[in-house]
């Protein structure tokens, strides 16, 4: 039996969730920074600014990695399941 036929769905989709909160936080705090950035005169602005988005992809980078590891295993799992459902005759229709 497969490690992936015993992985629980709710959990994953729990974990997805929230993954995809820790990146709306990131996206907010970065729109909050980068506004505050608009009331300084402009040559200080351009060294912050790289500076923030530098941070920003740097947050947000883990997070979208786990993102995209639990988004395979959710499809993954689905697939697995999906596949051992069908009947024999329907998963052999190459032969």
């Amino acid at each position: 039996m497969s490690i992936l036929s015993d992985v629980n769905l709710h959990e994953l989709d729990r974990e997805l969730q929230e993954t995809i909160s820790a990146l709306a936080e990131i996206d907010r705090w970065y729109e909050s920074e980068r506004n505050l950035l608009l009331t300084l005169p402009e040559p200080a602005r351009a060294g912050l600014r790289e500076d923030l988005e530098r941070r920003q992809r740097q947050s947000r980078e883990p997070y979208v990695r786990r993102l995209a590891e639990v988004y395979h295993m959710i499809m993954s799992t689905k697939l697995f399941r999906t596949q051992n459902s069908l009947p024999a005759w329907e998963s052999v229709r190459s032969t």
